[in-house]
């Protein structure tokens, strides 16, 4: 017989289990009205019937259990109260996730312990709220944190509350309480219980860059977070010196952040770990909190090439710059197959793309030839007038060419004004910052970025 199966035999809605129920709800009033609990999750379909004490008129509850007769217990116990919009399914959330930033309380009650691994449940708990959500649970106190039988020989896990205060913590929430409340004896065996009472805590994030005030990545952000229900609040952080973005991050206790011009080589080398597409561009557009260390990633790559797709196939490119940016273009169209040369005003940072194998040169050795797409990846043309390549060279190219993208957005630059005029189809990095934040999004969040969030990140951008 299957763990649960012993549970739900062995835990039935005894008296002290009603007393658990009674004792969660008098800890919720301290932190929040009842009334504001309009979706509830109830793990475990409430084996001390909490749901049932919850039930308003105006709320709805979901029970949901591993086990059919659980379920089957609550829906009757549903049933015969003649209680609306409340309902259990069966659900394993070892094996399944619950629905994402869905509910205002998740409620458990006696069910935990049937858990080994509690960071999985307290984080699957975590992502089920929506902004201010909270999470209420009681289960069994053990001060070596071990499993251990009753007599019936059903195995129980009991909790540390420190440890468990410390695990609900690193998912995220803000515990208001975390004590053992009382004891109650089955089968000769003292049980001490606990209370947890949490709310999902506020996330911060950030970009660094110099200059920010352009920025509209907070906007962005902010309306993916508000269309999620997660709760996140993202601003701008002018930063002056690139060796401090990584102490800045940490002293600012971001959750995660995106570095932009001229910091990402600097956020690349300060990192605690590099992964992904980034170890090879040698720099990062995205810093990631994991426990107390810096992970980064890079986002523009896929970025840049979701943003040209419009442009249809494309063989060659020129591509003007040798910074962060540029880095993340060309290691993104080199590994398309796409012939990519970089033209920067100076040798100094071209050994990067030599090393990779990107033709590259710097102005006054530069042999231009025939472009399909031409690049611009500095920030001429971002509060200046002025071109990324001397004028009467540019015009020739740009002539040849057929496309012109330039990586400032939300403005028609001096570059791309001058490509428009010369015959090639034009477009800016509006949707290189919408798909390299929708990246970002996923690896801020752990979710997998909805269909419907291009659209809604993108009101921040017309």
């Amino acid at each position: 017989m299957q763990r649960f199966e012993k549970a739900s035999k062995n835990w039935d809605s005894k008296t002290h289990l009603l007393l658990n129920s009674r004792a969660c709800i008098d800890d919720l009033k301290k932190y929040a009205k009842l009334s504001n609990f309009k979706q509830i999750l109830d793990y475990g379909c409430g084996t001390g019937f909490l749901a049932f004490e919850l039930k308003s008129k105006t709320n709805h509850i979901l029970g949901l259990d591993a086990t059919g007769g659980m379920v089957e217990r609550f829906n009757q116990k549903a049933k015969d109260g003649e209680f609306e919009n409340i309902e259990a399914r069966v659900h394993d959330i070892n094996k399944q996730e619950l629905p994402r930033c869905s509910f205002d309380l998740f409620i458990s009650s006696m069910t935990m312990h049937h858990i080994k691994d509690t960071k999985m449940f307290a984080k699957k708990a975590y992502d089920s709220l929506k902004a201010d959500g909270f999470v209420c649970i009681n289960d069994l106190v053990k001060e070596d944190g071990s499993f251990h039988s009753d007599n019936s020989g059903v195995e129980h896990f009991g909790y540390d509350v420190c440890e468990l205060k410390g695990i609900f913590e690193s998912v995220g929430f803000r515990v208001l309480s975390c004590e053992q409340t009382y004891s109650f004896s089955k089968n000769d065996i003292s049980y001490p219980v606990f209370n947890l009472v949490a709310q999902k805590s506020l996330n911060h994030f950030a970009i660094f860059g110099n200059p920010i005030e352009h920025s509209k990545s907070p906007t962005m952000h902010n309306l993916a977070f508000l269309h999620d229900g997660y709760n996140g609040k993202y601003k701008k952080h002018l930063l002056t010196d690139g060796e401090m973005v990584a102490k800045e991050f940490l002293s600012n206790a971001y959750k995660g952040a995106n570095i932009t011009v001229p910091f990402k080589e600097y956020a690349f080398r300060l990192a605690y770990e590099v992964r992904g597409v980034a170890k090879k561009i040698g720099a990062v557009n995205t810093y990631v909190l994991e426990g107390e260390r810096i992970i980064a990633y890079n986002t523009d790559a896929g970025g840049f090439l979701k943003a040209i797709e419009k442009f249809g196939e494309i063989n060659s490119v020129l591509l003007l710059g040798g910074g962060g940016t540029a880095r993340a273009i060309a290691v993104a169209l080199q590994e398309e197959g796409i012939e990519v040369e970089v033209l920067n005003r100076s040798k100094a940072r071209l050994e990067f793309f030599k090393n990779i194998g990107v033709k590259c040169s710097s102005w006054d050795e530069f042999e231009p030839r025939k472009y399909e797409l031409v690049v611009n990846s500095t920030s001429a043309g971002l509060k200046d007038d002025n071109l990324p390549y001397e004028k009467k060279e540019l015009e020739a190219i740009l002539a040849k060419a057929k496309f012109a993208f330039d990586c400032i957005y939300g403005k028609m630059t001096p570059f791309l004004a001058l490509a428009k005029e010369l015959g090639c189809e034009v477009k800016d990095g509006k949707d290189m910052l919408l798909f390299q934040g929708i990246l970002a999004y996923e690896f801020f969040t752990g979710f997998k970025a909805r269909s419907e969030l291009k659209d809604i990140m993108s009101k921040a951008l017309d």
